[in-house]
């Protein structure tokens, strides 16, 4: 196995992020067919919607460009009760379409209520309580569609802080951290 066959892609590389008011989402097959020009073998599922939900469908579509799906990318607001059924039902959909292709991960976005990512929030201890409790429902989700779950911090979600993950893992089942964006802010995880 040589070093590009381990390196996925992701729409988000191409511009593509679900966020209101992003601006121009480039076509899928764009970005599917430059994914594969470049050598990448996998990509990430990219937001709601972007690539097919039916697993059948979007194997099709990734093979015609030597793709496989590594994973999925699932920003879910899991804090605040009024949210945590409907993101609960989306979790579970996305769970099955990535599972579906015989992906091994989801990876979960801490969403906030606010829209797009310009706004740090700090959760309440009675938000805490309701994501922890919604985070361990995602993982038994999860698990039932046979994937491990990794939390993603990110700049405008509800686990940013280096105090945040440390919660996380101290308070909910286990959990695998993707930690990219941590390194971006001051007082994050290095």
């Amino acid at each position: 196995m040589n070093f590009l066959t381990r390196i996925a892609g992701a729409p988000i590389t191409w511009g593509v992020d679900g966020s209101p008011g992003w601006g121009h989402l480039m076509n899928r097959e764009r970005v599917l067919a430059e994914m594969q020009q470049i050598g990448l073998s996998a990509t990430e599922l990219g937001p709601d919607a972007y690539l097919p939900e039916d697993p059948e469908e979007l194997r099709a579509l990734l093979d015609r460009f030597d793709l496989a799906l590594v994973g999925g990318f699932v920003p879910a607001v899991l804090y605040r009760p009024e949210f945590v059924s409907e993101n609960l039902a989306y979790i579970d959909r996305a769970a099955a379409t990535i599972a579906g292709t015989g992906a091994p991960v989801m990876v979960l976005g801490p969403d906030s209520h606010h829209s797009g990512y310009d706004r740090q929030i700090d959760l309440t201890e009675p938000e805490w309580d309701t994501f922890l409790a919604g985070l361990d429902r995602t993982m038994q989700i999860a698990a039932g569609h046979g994937l491990k779950t990794a939390l993603h911090p990110h700049w405008g979600m509800a686990v940013v802080r280096q105090d945040h993950v440390e919660r996380v893992l101290d308070q909910s089942s286990w959990i695998c951290a993707s930690t990219p964006d941590t390194s971006l802010w001051p007082g994050l995880i290095p």
